[in-house]
C-alpha cells in the first residue's frame, strides 16, 4: 500500500485526521500532501457507469468480523448483494484500509468510508474518541447531538443549520483531548437528511444525492462561505461545550425539554454511543478510553432531551436546545 508506484494520490482532512488514497473522493476537503497521514486508504474496483448506483438496490445485507493476522486483529466490513458488493479491510491499529467493490461508484466508497462504521474503527483503534452524534458550532463553542439510530440527530441539527448555526460534521464526533478541553473535529460539508426532513427544513429533494443505505435519506450541502445565512459548515475544530442526549420521541407530550443527567448515567450514555460500538478494543485502549469517557462526564455538561413526536415542534426543540446551551456558555465566559 505504501509504494508510490503507478499511483496518484490524493490527500484529505476529516475528523482531524489526514487520509491518502489512492482514488479521488467526492465531496471531502482537500488536505496538502506535506502533511502528516494518518490513515492510508487503498481503493480497487471498477463499474460500468450504465448500472444503476447500488443506492437505489435496498436488498443487501451487511456483515463483519475479524481476521487474526500476524501483526494484530484486522476488522472486515462487507456490504453485499446480488448486485454487487463493497469489503473493507481496517488493520489492527487503524492506520490502514483497503476497499475493493464491485458495481458500485466512488461516491458510495466515500459514504461509506467517512460513516462511524468505518472510520470510526480506524479512529478508535488509533485511540481517538468518537461519538455516534452530530456536532453544531454555538458562538466559539460546540454542542454534540447523541441519540439511537433514527433519533432525529441530522433533523434537528438541520434545524439548527437553517437557523445559521454552523455544522461540524454528521453521525460522527471525533473528540481530541487537549489538557481538560475535549475539541470536536470537523467532518465533511455535507448533511444527511430524510425525505420529511428535506420537505420540513430545505425544499424539495429534487437534484439531491441519494445515500448509499437502505434509508430514505438525501445529502444536503454545507457551504464555507462565512457570510451565509444558512446551511453553514465549520471548517475548524471547536472546544466541546455541552452534549445532548435525544431520548425516543414520545407521543403524549406536546413540548419538549431538558434535564440534566449525573456523571455516572452520562458516562453510560457515552459509552453506548460510541461509533463503532461493535468494536471490542484490546484492555489497556478500553481502559484508557472509558477514561477519558469519564473525564468527560465530569466535566462537560450532558443534558436529557425529551420531545413529542411531532416536526412542528422543531422550532421550539431548537429553542430550548440552544437557550440552555447559551446559559452554560455563559457561566464558561
Amino acid at each position: 500500500m505504501d509504494s508510490n508506484r503507478n499511483y496518484q494520490f490524493y490527500y484529505y482532512q476529516i475528523y482531524g485526521l489526514t487520509l491518502r488514497t489512492n482514488r479521488a473522493l467526492p465531496s471531502l476537503v482537500s488536505a496538502s500532501s506535506d502533511a502528516l497521514v494518518n490513515v492510508y486508504i487503498e481503493i480497487n474496483g471498477e463499474t460500468d457507469q450504465e448500472l444503476l448506483p447500488m443506492a437505489f438496490i435496498v436488498d443487501y445485507s451487511y456483515d463483519w468480523h475479524t481476521e487474526n493476522k500476524s501483526d494484530g486483529a484486522y476488522i472486515h466490513l462487507c456490504y453485499h448483494s446480488d448486485y454487487g458488493k463493497l469489503a473493507l479491510e481496517i488493520n489492527s491499529i487503524g492506520n490502514k484500509i483497503k476497499v475493493d467493490w464491485e458495481n458500485s461508484r466512488l461516491k458510495e466508497v466515500t459514504a461509506l468510508l467517512v460513516g462511524g462504521g468505518v472510520l470510526g474503527c480506524a479512529m478508535r483503534l488509533q485511540g481517538i474518541l468518537c461519538l455516534h452524534a452530530n456536532v453544531v458550532a454555538v458562538g466559539q463553542y460546540a454542542i454534540a447531538i447523541v441519540g439511537e439510530k433514527g433519533a432525529g440527530k441530522s433533523t434537528t441539527t438541520a434545524a439548527l443549520a437553517k437557523r445559521g448555526y454552523p455544522i461540524l460534521s454528521d453521525d460522527v464526533a471525533a473528540l481530541k483531548q487537549d489538557g481538560n478541553t475535549f475539541f470536536a473535529q470537523p467532518g465533511y460539508p455535507r448533511l444527511r437528511l430524510c425525505e420529511s426532513a428535506i420537505h420540513t427544513l430545505y425544499g424539495s429533494e429534487k437534484g439531491l444525492e441519494k445515500i448509499f443505505q437502505p434509508l430514505n435519506k438525501r445529502y444536503v450541502e454545507l457551504t464555507t462561505e462565512r457570510n451565509a445565512s444558512a446551511w453553514k459548515f465549520q471548517s475548524e475544530p471547536l472546544s466541546l461545550a455541552a452534549i445532548y442526549i435525544l431520548e425516543p420521541r414520545q407521543e403524549e407530550l406536546t413540548n419538549p425539554s431538558i434535564e440534566p443527567v449525573s456523571a455516572v448515567t452520562a458516562l453510560m450514555n457515552l459509552m453506548m454511543h460510541r461509533s463503532a460500538n461493535f468494536l471490542k478494543l484490546e484492555r489497556k485502549n478500553q481502559a484508557r478510553e472509558w477514561e477519558a469517557f469519564s473525564q468527560i462526564a465530569s466535566s462537560v455538561p450532558i443534558r436529557r432531551v425529551k420531545r413529542p413526536n411531532d416536526l412542528s415542534k422543531l422550532p421550539e426543540l431548537c429553542d430550548a436546545i440552544i437557550n440552555d446551551a447559551e446559559s452554560i456558555l455563559a457561566i464558561r465566559v
